[in-house]
């Protein structure tokens, strides 16, 4: 079993000096015959995985050598050169390891119960996880060792490790507390930050309750306000707990307030103009419930057919609501004739229809349907309810030619305002000639 394996690491001696390797090589078929190679050189030999149990490597030139996963136990490696050896794993159980160099090599894990290290040089060493139960230490340097992570537990050590180890987890358990003690205190600062911003929320929802009279809600939200400004607990638990209170009290009553102000929104529009429920004044999520009118984007409502929605919003609020109503005389034409009383034409119903409802602001005069003959206007209006109904003829580009387009627009108040500033028409009368 050791030939074989000895085979597969002698063909990963090339990273050996050319002078070298043969040496290593021949030593290492020496150990495995002999289980001994007391004072040889073995530098930088991989022998992971290897059992040389009970083997003979005193005073041996093990540097850098890989022993990790390896048997060890019971071998005599007193005085050996182990620096910065790979021995992680290793089984070193009974070993007699006095006076060994192991600077800076590698005991991750290793088994040391009853190993003998006295007297052993173990600068820089890496013995976390390593079992040192019964291991005599006693006169081993062990300066730059990580005691911290050490488990010198039924070890023989000098009193000055130990002290100094002693030492060294009471500054780590010093240093563990303290940043225990600023995460807590952070936690409790963010969890302080989020009540300090519920509690405006929920104050300012207090406000609210009161003008929408939603008295026994604004006691229950009061009382909360209260316990949570007396409070002088800053345990972590109960900040928390105060801050999941004031969260799902500020839901509970955002939603009521939501509803309630919603639908006195559309009470107050109940008397404006507008097409079935579409009216301006409503917010967008109020309309979603009718129609998801878009900007600057035509959209079927109500599942009707032949007419075409629009909206214009401020801040969420619908300022303008368009519908385009199509051809005013199916077949089209350029020119606009003295309309009859044909009901296939859509102005002339939806006119009577707005005659009936609305105040009429003003019209089109005979001039002005000339001039838009001419093409020396681009509409014509009839304009009603101080501004917040309009009719428009425009002219719509069709393929090749030109149709005569119906457009209703309803405005709130203050765009009605504006637009009957902007589109009055200024007309002579008799007194001016």
């Amino acid at each position: 079993m050791k030939k074989q394996f000895l085979i597969i690491l002698l063909l990963s001696l090339g990273f050996i000096g050319t002078a070298s390797a043969g040496e290593v090589e021949t030593n290492i078929l020496k150990l495995s015959r002999l289980n001994s190679c007391e004072s040889c050189n073995l530098q930088g030999a991989n022998l992971s995985g290897t059992d040389f149990s009970g083997a003979n490597l005193g005073r041996a030139n093990l540097s850098g050598a890989d022993f990790s996963g390896a048997n060890l136990s019971k071998a005599d490696l007193s005085k050996a050169n182990l620096r910065k050896a790979d021995l992680s794993e290793a089984d070193l159980n009974g070993a007699n390891l006095r006076k060994a160099d192991l600077s800076e090599a590698d005991l991750n894990g290793a088994n040391l119960r009853k190993a003998d290290l006295s007297g052993g040089y173990l600068y820089g060493a890496n013995l976390n996880g390593s079992n040192l139960n019964g291991a005599n230490l006693s006169e081993a340097n062990l300066n730059g060792v990580d005691l911290i992570e050490v488990d010198f537990t039924g070890a023989t050590v000098s009193q000055k490790v130990l002290e100094e180890k002693i030492k060294r987890d009471e500054k780590k358990r010093i240093a563990e507390e303290k940043k225990d003690e600023e995460k807590r205190i952070a936690e409790e600062k963010k969890e302080q930050n989020k009540i300090d911003s519920y509690l405006r929320k929920l104050k300012n929802h207090s406000k609210k309750l009161k003008v929408l009279k939603f008295d026994f809600l604004k006691v229950e939200a009061d009382e909360l306000i209260k316990e949570v400004e007396k409070n002088t607990n800053s345990d972590l638990n109960v900040l928390k707990n105060l801050n999941q209170r004031l969260r799902d009290m500020n839901s509970s009553v955002e939603l009521k307030i939501k509803t309630e102000e919603r639908r006195l929104r559309k009470l107050s529009l109940k008397d404006y103009p507008g097409f079935k429920d579409l009216k301006p004044g409503l917010h967008y999520e109020d309309l979603t419930e009718f129609c998801p009118l878009r900007k600057n984007s035509w959209v079927k409502c109500y599942g009707i057919d032949n007419i075409k929605f629009q909206g214009k919003y401020q801040s969420n609020v619908l300022k303008e609501l368009i519908l385009d109503m199509g051809p005013i005389v199916e077949g089209g034409g350029f020119y606009l004739n003295i309309f009859g009383e044909d009901d296939s034409n859509i102005f002339i119903k939806m006119k009577k229809t707005f005659e009936k409802k609305y105040t009429l602001d003003y019209g089109y005069s005979e001039r002005d349907r000339q001039l838009f003959n001419e093409s020396e206007k681009d509409r014509l209006l009839h304009v009603y309810s101080k501004g917040q109904v309009v009719l428009e003829i425009n002219r719509k580009k069709k393929d090749y030619s030109n149709d005569l387009w119906l457009f209703i627009h309803y405005f709130d108040p203050t765009s009605a305002k504006s637009f009957l500033e902007r589109n009055r028409p200024v007309r002579a009368s008799n007194d001016d000639f």
